[in-house]
């Protein structure tokens, strides 16, 4: 019966008997030469047999191998002797019973923490080599101020607590030191950390330990590197000391309204309903009020000055309300403990801001800001995923005392949270992956008064223009794909986030807003004020963008008309441009509405880049965030969008001027000029399309081109004579202050193929070259294949074994 089974590989039987093995008594006579030959020869041959299932031939092979070859002898009888044991292993794994029973050796489990005590007073070697490492380390990085340490796959605090003691005790002060320990067991990182961390409050010195339970071949430089978060945090420690001079002013402003009713009523003149004190006009510049209020035992003085802006019968302008009772009575008079009472009150002092990180993940920007953000108070970390609030929790734990006092971890649904506490906190930090459109609405009901909303958004392919409609849904903004989609994208985010907050009488005053890298980030004040929210219509505008040339308008949504003392909102005027294009003749492309206004504050610009140049140890991508911050404080803020030099002489089919003679052009023609931080050729000027056109048609009559087709957009713009007579002379402030200082503007990618990663459980495919390069595809699907074939040759094994 057996005969009649098909079989799937040779019929081969192993005899237990042993094979006669032959005589090689002249084996011992033969030269290295002629014996390494021979051990070839034996070796091809035993592969040949075991591949075709002739095991009596192979195990011939196999001792005539053993006898010439040994692992002590020459490099040719070494390498035989490893061939033929892998030739060995190969014969046996076609029996997968045999196989496994041979190599079925219990591993001991070994108390590493009582071994490690007997190894190092047998070998102090290793202790040597810990201390000569440390004292190495010291003298290379004394002058450091950030040290940032990779702790490969030690796991073993000894090698770690000695330079902890040598760095606290350098004369300028402990640095803040970083250590990042890969080590696939999260017990030893955990008892690891908790050491280091206990270590580093003894000695009262800045430290973060950064456990990672991967292997080395997974760590990227991502895992290491953090940009974002440097200048997210350079931002909040200018937010703190603002919020602070912001607050000391109104107190200094009370106060001398305080003192002003004090010597009226010391005058005996009384308050008068007609007389009440004004505090300036900080709440229509949308400065944010904290409620100061006494009542005397009489009732004879409130000053109150509400947490938002006048709404219809609401005082404006932050006026002191003065009760019924006062308004009745004509004279009154203050009691100088009532006074006293209040200026008490008056002079309380400011609290510490309250920080939102709404999708924390392992918790490791709010542990930043935490400990490196001085005056930061309470810092809430949510998540929605079980497994990185408990990732976060331990984080919290190996960062010692200061993160276990600020920061709190909560497993939660971020939007639900922050509907159910509204303007509680101070700053909330929102940094999805993909769009942010579904938290907007729960976001800006969570910022207190004059708060910061920092909100990130990476799926740029649907802000860009990649998905019109798609933007459209979750935006309410219809992208351009033109050369300025990126910073289009961060106005339609704007534009987006100051509808979800008008929905609610509030609105957006942005003071950063920056494209790096792969996705955009913005910084604004959120503030409430129903008569401030009016002229949210001024600030946003649609886009109209010929499809022929490189020529785009705006059209702002609302004007306003002034009459007297009164303002009357209208809507605006159109269209502002024709059917087709007056340069080249086609048609024209509408999107928006976009953010019309400012995109930045230059003050804090200008107050966030001096406070990282004067921290720049505390940095450790200050070259990239000093790089950005330069940039953008030398754009023209009132600008929206911008020119792309190099897609206008696209368009003409000509040679480019340089960037310096073009500037110079426009500066000479009475205009203004500047680069953009989005992108390096980016011009963005306040010059009209037919100026720019002008110049460029000056250009081309010094460096001719080629005739075109006539129906070609460049043929129709070069047919019209210039009307504008362009001076190409060097102009003094063609260049920027950064440029002529030869300071670093636009820094090259980290790495090669620098970009958004695929998002985690993706399966990777070859589309994904341009992201991850070729190698890394490469050697995932053969990695991939490799598996795979191995299962299948598995199991094909164990079918046949049991048959």
């Amino acid at each position: 019966m057996s005969s009649l089974k098909p079989s799937l590989k040779p019929d081969v039987s192993l005899s237990l008997a042993l094979s006669p093995s032959p005589s090689h008594h002249h084996h011992e006579n033969l030269q290295p030469e002629e014996r390494g030959i021979r051990l070839i020869q034996l070796l091809l041959k035993c592969a040949n047999h075991a591949s075709s299932g002739n095991l009596h031939r192979a195990d011939a092979c196999l001792s005539e191998i053993s006898e010439l070859s040994s692992i002590f002898g020459d490099s040719m009888q070494r390498l035989a002797a490893r061939f033929a044991s892998a030739l060995a292993i190969r014969l046996v794994k076609r029996w997968p019973g045999l196989y496994k029973a041979l190599n079925n050796q219990q591993q001991h489990k070994i108390d590493v923490d009582q071994a490690k005590p007997l190894f190092a007073r047998a070998f102090p070697y290793l202790g040597f080599a810990y201390m000569v490492l440390t004292r190495t380390l010291v003298q290379a990085m004394t002058y450091e101020r950030v040290i940032h340490i990779v702790d490969l796959n030690s796991g073993d605090p000894k090698l770690w607590v000695p330079l902890l003691h040598s760095l606290a005790h350098l004369p300028d002060g402990p640095p803040h030191l970083k250590i990042t320990c890969l080590n696939r067991d999260k017990a030893i990182l955990d008892k690891l950390g908790q050491s280091l961390v206990k270590e580093a409050e003894t000695l009262d010195m800045p430290f973060q330990f950064n456990p990672l339970s991967i292997g080395l071949k997974e760590l990227t430089v991502d895992m290491l590197k953090v940009h974002n978060r440097d200048l997210s945090i350079a931002v909040l420690r200018t937010f703190v000391s603002k919020r602070k001079e912001e607050h000391e002013a109104r107190l200094s402003r009370r106060t001398k309204s305080v003192q002003k009713l004090s010597e009226k009523d010391a005058s005996g003149s009384g308050i008068e309903a007609s007389d009440r004190p004004a505090v300036d006009n900080e709440k229509s510049n949308g400065e944010c009020e904290d409620k100061v209020s006494d009542k005397d035992s009489l009732g004879s003085l409130a000053v109150e000055v509400s947490n938002e802006h006048a709404v219809d019968g609401e005082i404006l302008n932050g006026e002191c309300e003065v009760p019924e009772e006062i308004k009745k009575d004509k004279p009154c008079s203050i009691s100088k403990e009532a006074m006293k009472t209040t200026e008490r009150k008056v002079q309380r002092e400011l609290e510490p801001p309250r920080v939102l990180e709404a999708l924390s993940a392992s918790g490791l920007r709010a542990l930043r800001y935490a400990r490196e953000v001085e005056g930061i108070g309470q810092v809430v970390a949510l998540d929605n995923d079980k497994a990185s609030v408990e990732a976060c929790g331990r984080n919290i734990k190996f960062n010692g005392s200061v993160a276990i006092s600020k920061v709190e971890s909560h497993l939660a649904d971020a939007r639900v949270y922050m509907l159910t506490h509204p303007k509680e906190f101070d700053m909330v930090d929102l940094d999805p992956y993909g769009s942010p459109s579904i938290f907007l609405d729960s976001a800006v009901q969570s910022v207190a008064d004059g708060g910061l909303l920092m909100c990130t958004a990476t799926d740029m392919a649907v802000l860009c223009g990649g998905n019109g409609e798609v933007c459209y849904s979750k935006y309410g903004s219809y992208p351009l794909r033109g050369k300025y989609c990126h910073e289009m994208a961060l106005r339609i985010l704007l534009a987006c986030i100051e509808s979800h907050a008008n929905r609610y009488k509030r609105y957006i005053v942005p003071v950063l807003s920056v494209r790096m890298d792969f996705y955009i980030r913005v910084f604004v004040r959120v503030y409430s004020s129903a008569s401030a929210m009016k002229n949210t219509p001024l600030k946003l505008s649609y886009v109209y963008q010929c499809i022929g040339c490189d020529s785009f308008h705006l059209q702002p949504i609302g004007r306003t008309i002034s009459k007297n003392n009164s303002v009357r909102y209208m809507p605006g005027f159109g269209p502002a441009v024709a059917q087709e294009c007056s340069d080249c003749g086609k048609k024209f492309s509408m999107g928006g509405p976009i953010w019309f206004a400012p995109i930045h504050d230059q003050e804090w610009v200008t107050s966030i880049l001096e406070g990282v140049k004067s921290m720049k140890d505390r940095y450790p991508a200050y070259d990239h965030i000093s790089a950005v911050l330069t940039t953008i404080s030398e754009e023209l803020p009132d600008v929206p969008l911008f020119l792309s030099l190099h897609n206008l002489c696209a368009t003409l089919k000509c040679t480019s001027p340089q960037a310096v003679i073009f500037r110079s052009a426009v500066i000479n023609a009475g205009y203004r000029i500047s680069g953009t931080h989005v992108n390096p050729l980016g011009l963005k000027s306040d010059a009209p399309m037919d100026v720019i056109w002008d110049i460029m048609r000056c250009w081309v009559k010094i460096h001719p081109v080629k005739a075109q087709a006539p129906d070609q957009p460049g043929s129709v713009i070069l047919a019209k004579e210039p009307v504008l007579q362009a001076n190409f002379a060097r102009a003094v402030a063609s260049l920027s202050k950064a440029q002529a200082k030869k300071v670093a503007r636009f820094l090259p990618n980290p790495e090669r193929h620098w970009g958004p990663k695929v998002r985690a459980g993706r399966q990777i495919t070859s589309k994904h070259v341009s992201l991850l390069g070729p190698e890394a595809v490469n050697g995932h699907l053969n990695h991939e294949n490799g598996e795979e074939t191995e299962a299948k040759r598995q199991k094909t094994e164990e079918t046949e074994a049991s048959m």
